[in-house]
Parts: C-alpha cells; structure tokens; sequence
C-alpha cells in the first residue's frame, strides 16, 4: 500500500473517531450525562503527590482536586452527595499549610463576593502556594462586556435561554440592560419588576470604571441569593488585586490557556460561559 493511502487512511480514522465522539457526547447531555472516554485520561499529567484545590466548585468533580465550597440555600441542590470541604471565602483561612499548595482553580467566584474579601482571599492564596504555583482566576469580563454593549448586535443573544426562564422578554431588552444583569443582577431585577432605576443615562455618560461602581454600590453578597453578581472584574482591577496580595507575576491567559499542566484539559476548566470569561494567572 502506498505511503499516501495509509497517511489517508489514518486521517480517516481521526475523522470517524471525533464524529463517533461528538454523536455519544450528544447523546449523553439529552440524558443528562456526561460520557468520558478512557482514552482522555492517557493524556492527564501526573498528579501523583501534588495538592490541587478548587475553590467555589460547586459540583464539579476532577481526579486528584480538592474541593472547596460554601453551603447556601442557592446552591443546596450542586451539593447533594459531593464531596467538598466547607469553606467559607468571606471568613475563613483556606485550611492548608504555608507553602502546601501547588495549583488553585477558582471559576466564577469573584463576581459574587466584595472587595475586600476577594483581597484577602489572594493572600490566602499566596501563603499556601509552593514557590512556582499557580492561582487561575475565571470570572465575566466586565471590560469585554462594556465594549460588547456599546453598540447595537446580537453579542447577547447567548443570554435568551436564562431570560426565558425568568420570564423577562428578550425582545425588550436593552444593550445597558444585559450589561446590568451581568454585573448588578439584584439591580437588573429590581428595574424590571418597577422598583428600580432605569441605567441608561448613567451608561451613556460615565465612563466604565464610574458606571461600574456605581451600580455595584452597596451590594453585598447574600447566602440567599448566593448566585447573584454583585461585583465587577476587569484584567486591571484583578492585577492590582492580585500585586497588593504579594503575586508579582501576572498574566493575563485565554480559554484553555492555563500555563499550568494541571488546568488544561479542557473536559475539567474554564467551561462556564467562554463567550465572556477573563482568564487571569498569577505565579507565586
């Protein structure tokens, strides 16, 4: 057989093998499941003797990672039979030695918690951290998203499904109006049930930074209403974040784009919303 029908039988065989692949995947999320092919796990990295944690995972289970979370009303379903250390980021120490830890993943955590608390969390991060560890920072990307929304187009249209289930029509909705609900989800709701502010004058005329905070002005994280932003998140106000938390090398990354062996398969990381994340890696 000649070297090009072997080179394209191979390429066949790649091809029917990622169809095959897609079709069971397909048929596992109509069940409600996720398939898992053993062959994936050939390409994981050697975890062996290494402290992973994941912090605010919710139900999210990876081999080898730790689990750490916070137990709220909102969440009480995620958590029904995992496995996870209760930790709460507003109040406590992450329960690790100095210098333990060799990768932190924290995914959509940050949009949901104050300032301040963000802050000591960082340091919390870079105590434990070995030398050379890495903290990977996911959360929506609020500077993306004020630029996505200044003008007229269909960026949003990803959101229609979530507005559907809270009965709010689409067709109605704004540019300033997706951008509230993703930053200040309590100012959003309050608008349109008619006792609260309309945004609009006050995206027209401030600047983003000004607009930012004063939406976010006053909101407080509530276990009630534990999946509501409250905060907001662009690369610069991480990165100062993260220098006044004692990390010196900062990058910002991309999807499936950790430089950290540990987080890249992309079966385990950054699967919330990729269409607005900011990926940020800090080096202790």
């Amino acid at each position: 057989m000649l070297r090009k029908d072997v080179e394209e039988m191979v390429q066949l065989g790649k091809l029917l093998k990622k169809i095959v692949d897609k079709i069971f995947k397909c048929f596992g999320r109509i069940l409600g499941i996720e398939i898992v092919f053993s062959r994936s796990a050939k390409k994981d990295c050697d975890i062996r003797g290494k402290r992973l944690i994941n912090v605010g995972a919710g139900d999210w289970k990876c081999r080898g990672w730790i689990c750490l979370d916070y137990s709220s009303p909102w969440y009480a379903s995620m958590h029904k039979g995992g496995q996870y250390i209760e930790y709460d980021i507003r109040n406590d120490k992450l329960p690790f030695a100095d210098e333990t830890v060799d990768a932190i993943y924290c995914s959509h955590v940050i949009e949901h918690i104050e300032n301040e608390y963000i802050q000591s969390f960082f340091l919390e991060c870079h105590r434990v951290l070995k030398k050379g560890g890495i903290l990977r920072v996911c959360c929506p990307d609020a500077e993306f998203l004020w630029n996505a929304s200044q003008t007229d187009n269909s960026y949003w249209i990803w959101r229609k499904i979530l507005l559907k289930q809270i009965n709010v029509d689409y067709a109605n909705m704004r540019q300033v109006d997706f951008l509230v609900r993703e930053i200040a989800t309590e100012r959003f709701l309050d608008y349109i049930s008619g006792n609260g502010q309309d945004y609009n004058e006050a995206f027209l005329n401030k600047d983003m930074d000004n607009f930012f905070e004063y939406i976010t002005e006053g909101l407080t994280y509530d276990p009630k209403k534990a999946g509501y932003h409250i905060n907001y998140w662009t690369f610069s106000k991480v990165k100062d974040t993260l220098i006044d938390s004692n990390f010196t090398k900062i990058i910002r990354s991309k999807y499936a784009g950790s430089i950290s062996e540990y987080m890249k398969n992309k079966m385990y990381f950054d699967k919330t919303f990729p269409e607005m994340s900011l990926y940020v890696e800090a080096i202790k």
